[in-house]
């Protein structure tokens, strides 16, 4: 069975509001094909279209085993706070 090795997740400790954030997620496929990545913030899926809190771009590199994706919150419905208790993942 396939199984996706996570080596690390980068998210940023504090970001002002408003700027776009860097997260990245490395893995290693380990010599299997992988088709998508999600990011999820709070349990939720960030390509869920019906939470509208958040844009997310993501871009794949063929020769690098890893996934950038831009997140950008928007301040009307992302307060400080809601920061402070998010939690995201990267997921297969």
């Amino acid at each position: 069975s396939f199984c996706l090795r996570l080596k690390y997740l980068k998210i940023p400790y504090i970001y002002p509001s408003g700027h776009d954030a860097v997260l990245t997620c490395d893995f290693d496929m380990e010599g299997e094909t992988l088709y998508a990545v999600k990011w999820f913030h709070n349990g939720k899926s960030s390509t869920d279209a019906a939470s509208n809190k958040y844009l997310c771009r993501s871009e794949r590199s063929s020769d690098v085993d890893h996934e950038v994706v831009q997140m950008r919150s928007h301040s009307e419905y992302l307060s400080a706070d809601d920061y402070c208790r998010s939690i995201y993942e990267c997921r297969r």
